[in-house]
């Protein structure tokens, strides 16, 4: 689950199942595609991307510049495919059970995501639709059970923590699986205000 603003390329989770690195490992993909003639299409994938299963959206689902909150939930038998709190699409792809490590933003260091990601979660099961709907419309408190990842982005959530000299995006989920930032920086959208007023008394109008 991630909201995110996109430019062009593709790519905002891949969870690897082995250690093997590179496109076609098995494991799971959820993504915007923008191959070819730019379908900005959302899909999850899993399996190897070459012979894996895949569920997808219509064409020109996804718009370029705007904040998007897209949600792929694999669960057996009936997996689905959201964006902005509505269902596009379900439908079976294999259970994916196994995570040795995830990326956020690329494929293996091969194909990277231009545009900006605020918030990443990471659920040990699958939501229900409701669930995912309150998600969506309160975004800064998220649904705790089973939340094994919370990355937000703040200030207070990068830092190096390990001091090892590379910044890490904190996990606010407690479970402590703090992501190494390569590549990306922390950037604040919206100018805070030049001054703020104090409040003052409001008269109602004379007649």
């Amino acid at each position: 689950m991630a909201w995110f603003s996109h430019v062009d390329k593709f790519n905002i989770l891949t969870l690897v199942a082995n250690s093997g690195g590179g496109v076609t490992t098995l494991g799971f993909r959820f993504f915007v595609n923008t191959w070819g003639n730019q379908d900005r299409r959302l899909i999850i994938e899993s399996g190897t991307g070459t012979s894996g299963s895949r569920l997808y959206t219509s064409v020109n689902a996804v718009q370029p510049g705007v904040w998007n909150h897209g949600v792929a939930v694999i669960n057996s038998g009936s997996s689905s495919l959201w964006l902005n709190g509505q269902k596009l699409v379900s439908g079976s792809l294999p259970d994916f059970t196994k995570t040795d490590y995830v990326y956020i933003g690329t494929m293996a260091g091969l194909y990277y995501f231009h545009g900006y990601i605020s918030q990443v979660l990471i659920y040990s099961r699958a939501l229900s639709d409701s669930e995912i709907q309150w998600n969506y419309q309160y975004p800064d408190n998220p649904v705790r059970n089973g939340l094994y990842v919370w990355l937000q982005a703040h200030p207070d959530n990068v830092k190096d923590i390990d001091g090892d000299g590379v910044l890490e995006w904190v996990d606010l989920s407690g479970y402590g699986n703090h992501g190494k930032i390569y590549g990306a920086r922390l950037v604040q959208l919206i100018r805070a205000p030049a001054r703020v007023l104090a409040s003052g008394r409001v008269l109602k109008p004379a007649r």
